[in-house]
């Protein structure tokens, strides 16, 4: 199977995906969603908000839940 996602307020193509680790804590603790991208350009906005939902191409996909954006870090690699 084919794992499958959508991350609905952010405008993300496939292709930028680096990365996505998503943390679901016991209890009150709140859930983590690390999303890396390909920001390869300025063409990106970054909402307060992100939808995730997560499954399979040949199933679907579910929403796992709504995480507030609280810090952005940019990376980059040194060229040579």
């Amino acid at each position: 199977m084919q794992p499958e996602f959508v991350i609905e307020g952010y405008r993300l193509t496939k292709d930028r995906l680096v990365s996505m680790h998503i943390t679901d804590q016991s209890g009150t603790i709140e859930d983590v969603a690390e999303v890396c991208i390909d920001y390869r350009d300025d063409n990106i906005k970054i909402p307060k908000e992100l939808k995730v939902s997560l499954g399979y191409k040949e199933t679907g996909v579910l929403p796992i839940g709504v995480y507030t954006v609280n810090e952005i870090t940019l990376q980059s690699h040194h060229k040579s």
